[in-house]
């Protein structure tokens, strides 16, 4: 037989679902069982999605937000809730879905989506006040349901977003070597996934030599989860323990590592699986591109940092103890945070969204455009800590950091610094030398500030 072609795609198939609605009832899989059993447990409210997310039997932003939803959705059908009156009603729906919101706090999407239909519901009452409680209800259901497709469409377009990026590094038509952490898939969205949609589209385009997936302890999600995903869609994917990340990056030849989000603060600074920071760290060490791949609605602009975002802490027997069976001495002490925070000058792929590649400080952006098939984006190189005088020795998240990625490419290709003024590679008197990578410091972006231009021409327009 012969072998294919490096740029032979790989045949589709059916991705695993976490969570199946039909409109009368709400299933999700309770990844607790996996990969040894494949079972499928009903929810009937938000009182038992807050019950499955607190238990990690749903696990991944995106998949807590649509089983709470849902929930809310399937509340709202069966009559819950206060009748003829419309403002006690937005007040019921912001209840029920704080239940499933609090049941997890680091993940934002549950909080966004929350805050996103109140202001719905609130606009339909402006806009007409005669609008019946019954109306209300019917709308605020539509709405919900329909994020259940919205989320796959949108993680689609993030892994045409992350695989076009990533390809544009490869040569010629050579196939990348990646690196994922904790399960960012079918398992943890509505379907495709954040990360792993990457990994997919990349896979799809026959541009994947292989997938090197981290353990994730202490839930084991890349084994138990990620490892089964890309087994049944046939990606080729190599388990390595968690402590093996590092030394994986410089022997096996990675070419990015992605990884997925639960929030993202207003300054670029990230939450996700505990692990994740130090992944940055040696990605960066080693001059490897470093990706976070995550729907807009994982960015928190009311957080302004990382040192503000909650970090959930998991019980201890989680560490203490392997499937029930205990591996630690009694009386030890156990710290075990679910989440840590990346730096996000530490991030020198890009968070990749719904709408385009962005440089962490350039997020802002991204939720005030309208998604569209991806375009040309700028690449950046990444240089390791010894030969970059920008990454500060202290990785704290003070929103005073300073940014280290390439110099941003202006529309003629030249590279705009702080010395040049924009006027491309020509550097004044006294410019700073620049090495490929390296850019002048320059202050924290303000993630508030109202920003007009097109970031690089990538996107399209305000909306």
């Amino acid at each position: 037989m012969s072998t294919p072609s490096p740029t032979t795609p790989a045949p589709p198939r059916s991705p695993l679902h976490s969570i199946l609605y039909d409109g009368v009832s709400l299933r999700y899989l309770n990844q607790r069982l996996l990969p040894t059993e494949l079972r499928y447990q009903t929810v009937l409210d938000a009182d038992g999605a807050a019950a499955a997310v607190a238990a990690m039997e749903v696990r991944g932003a995106p998949a807590i937000a649509l089983l709470g939803c849902l929930a809310v959705a399937l509340e709202l059908k069966g009559g819950r809730g206060p009748r003829g009156d419309p403002e006690a009603l937005v007040e019921f729906v912001e209840e029920r879905m704080g239940r499933v919101r609090d049941a997890r706090p680091t993940a934002v999407n549950v909080g966004r989506e929350t805050e996103r239909l109140k202001g719905e519901m609130r606009a339909w009452m402006d806009r007409e006040p005669a609008v019946s409680e019954g109306e209300l209800r019917d709308r605020a259901i539509a709405h919900l349901e329909a994020l259940l497709q919205k989320d796959v469409e949108d993680n689609r377009r993030i892994g045409s977003h992350g695989a076009r990026h990533i390809a544009q590094r490869l040569q010629g038509g050579s196939r990348a070597t990646l690196l994922s952490h904790c399960n960012t898939g079918s398992l943890a969205t509505a379907g495709y996934g954040t990360a792993l949609g990457v990994v997919r589209a990349l896979h799809s385009e026959g541009r994947v030599a292989r997938l090197l997936c981290t353990e994730t302890r202490p839930f084991l999600q890349g084994a138990r989860l990620t490892a089964l995903e890309m087994l049944h869609e046939g990606v080729p994917t190599t388990l390595i323990a968690d402590s093996a990340a590092a030394a994986a990056i410089r022997e096996r030849g990675v070419h990015a590592v992605v990884v997925g989000a639960d929030r993202i603060a207003a300054n670029g600074d990230t939450a996700n699986k505990i692990g994740t920071y130090s992944l940055a760290v040696a990605a960066l060490h080693h001059g490897v591109p470093f990706y976070v791949a995550a729907p807009s609605s994982s960015w928190d602009p009311n957080v302004p940092n990382g040192a503000s975002i909650p970090i959930e802490e998991r019980p201890e027997r989680e560490l203490t103890e392997l499937q029930g069976v205990r591996v630690a001495p009694h009386g030890i002490d156990v710290w075990n945070p679910a989440f840590d925070v990346t730096p996000h000058e530490l991030i020198t792929g890009g968070i990749v969204t719904e709408f385009g590649v962005f440089r962490p400080e350039e997020l802002r952006h991204a939720s005030r455009r309208t998604p569209r098939p991806p375009t040309s984006a700028s690449l950046h190189p990444v240089v390791p800590y010894a030969s970059c005088s920008n990454v500060p020795a202290s990785a704290s998240s003070s929103p005073n950091r300073k940014c280290c990625h390439g110099a941003r490419e202006t529309e003629s290709g030249g590279e705009e610094t702080a010395e040049s003024g924009g006027g491309g590679k020509g550097g004044g008197e006294g410019a700073e030398e620049r090495r490929p990578g390296h850019r002048p410091q320059e202050a924290a972006c303000d993630p508030t500030a109202e920003a007009e231009e097109d970031v690089g021409g990538r996107h399209s327009a305000p909306h």
